[in-house]
């Protein structure tokens, strides 16, 4: 019993072990199942810029490019410049024969001077001198015709009555005439009532005058009339010397004076045109004469550019021509410089095709903030135009996204060993990158076959 039960338990052992062997073999023989599937290329999504641009090749553009003359006729003595001379506004560029236009200007300046003599002559008050011997002259005149009248005292009664009128007009002659000359220093002194009433007075006074000759004229006493017609005589000549100039008189100097001032401003300006100055600063492109020609009046002379008054006019296609709108910030690249970067606006947009070319494109103009040195009229320029840009959102590049019309789109990603369809929403579809609004986390992987 017990030899049988040894003997059955090596036979179950040796099936064990023939067992094991076997099933071992079988595993062996069969393909790894649990072996990791091989990953396909991916690319993550990334968090970024999204920009939209359009190109514009064109070339720079003088804003300021000017034909300049001379506006009066002559010999050209002296030309100063040459094509490729920069200049500086105020430059003096050519010039004509002088000699008429100065020998004008000194004819026209003595015109002026003479005529301004004769106004200062007429306004000038007379000398304190003057009038004192003036008034000596009536005081002594009165003296003898008093002596007269008295001589006569019944013809004198008329010539009292004639006398007192005569005195009250010169009273009012004399306060007239103060009045007038504390204000007359001032131009429009013609038109001041100071004025008329001193008029008003001098012809009062006249007019007493004249009363009181023919009174004294109408006595038979010689020696009366003769006293009275000294003493008219006297305040006659007193009255003129104090009187104020005629306003007829000054109107009429003051109009010479005008006159001769317009004659010098034009024979100034006449000189002044002789020289052809630059307007603004800039490079002479062309010289259109030689020293010692004769010109005409406004025959072109010089061409002027201003080398920093550029713009970029550039073309875009009829595609990006409605994504175009002015203001719209511009990136520019020359081949001149390829190193140099300068910034720009749109300015303007031409709605009409270029006739020259046989693509449907259309013109732009683009500001320059800034215009380096070393840039000319003429040069090649590389337009990009920002038209749209989102900052630091989820992005994948074109390449991946086939956004429909609705800007929904279909992706493959990659997850846990295995890929997975995933419904996006994009947004805008930029140069290099679609922007992706919903549908995608940073950093997930992409299929990118």
């Amino acid at each position: 019993m017990k030899r049988w039960t040894i003997l059955v338990g090596i036979v179950l052992l040796v099936a064990v072990v023939v067992g094991g062997a076997g099933y071992l073999g079988y595993r062996a023989s069969r393909p790894n199942a649990s072996a990791a599937v091989q990953a396909p290329p991916t690319i993550a999504v990334t968090r970024g810029d999204v920009v939209q641009s359009v190109d514009a090749p064109g070339q720079l553009v003088g804003m300021r490019d000017r034909t300049l003359s001379l506006s009066t006729s002559g010999r050209l003595s002296k030309l100063n410049v040459r094509a490729g001379d920069h200049v500086h506004v105020g430059d003096v560029l050519a010039q004509l024969d002088d000699s008429a236009f100065r020998y004008a200007l000194q004819t026209a300046q003595a015109n002026l001077a003479s005529a301004q003599a004769k106004l200062a002559k007429l306004k000038e008050p007379p000398s304190v001198t003057t009038v004192a011997a003036a008034q000596a002259q009536v005081a002594s005149a009165q003296s003898a015709y008093d002596a007269a009248v008295a001589k006569n005292v019944h013809a004198g009664d008329q010539i009292i009555v004639a006398k007192a009128a005569l005195d009250k007009a010169t009273v009012a002659l004399q306060q007239a005439q103060s009045v007038y000359d504390a204000v007359s220093w001032r131009s429009d002194i013609g038109m001041l009532p100071q004025s008329t009433a001193l008029q008003q007075a001098t012809i009062d006074y006249r007019s007493a005058l004249a009363n009181y000759n023919l009174t004294a004229t109408g006595i038979n006493d010689s020696a009366v009339k003769a006293a009275a017609q000294t003493l008219a005589q006297a305040q006659s000549s007193l009255l003129q010397l104090t009187a104020p100039p005629d306003p007829h008189d000054l109107a009429t100097n003051q109009a010479d004076v005008d006159k001769a001032q317009v004659l010098v401003h034009q024979a100034q300006d006449n000189l002044d045109q002789s020289k052809l100055v630059a307007p603004f600063d800039g490079v002479v492109q062309a010289v259109r004469a030689n020293a010692g020609d004769t010109l005409t009046a406004g025959a072109p002379l010089i061409q002027l550019s201003d080398s920093k008054a550029l713009e970029a006019r550039s073309t875009v296609t009829e595609e990006d021509y409605p994504l175009i709108k002015v203001g719209q910030v511009v990136q520019l690249y020359f081949d001149s410089q390829p190193e140099l970067g300068v910034t720009g606006k749109v300015m303007e947009i031409v709605p009409l095709r270029e006739a020259s070319s046989s693509s449907p494109i259309y013109p732009i103009f683009v500001a320059l903030d800034n215009v380096p040195d070393g840039l000319a009229p003429g040069m090649t320029v590389d337009a990009s135009i920002l038209i749209a840009k989102r900052a630091s959102v989820l992005r994948l590049p074109r390449a991946l996204v086939h956004a429909r019309s609705d800007g929904t789109a279909q992706i493959q990603i990659w997850s846990n060993g295995k890929t997975e369809t995933r419904a996006v929403k994009t947004g805008l579809r930029g140069d290099q990158y679609v922007e992706i609004l919903s549908g995608l986390s940073e950093g997930e992987q992409v299929v990118s076959r």
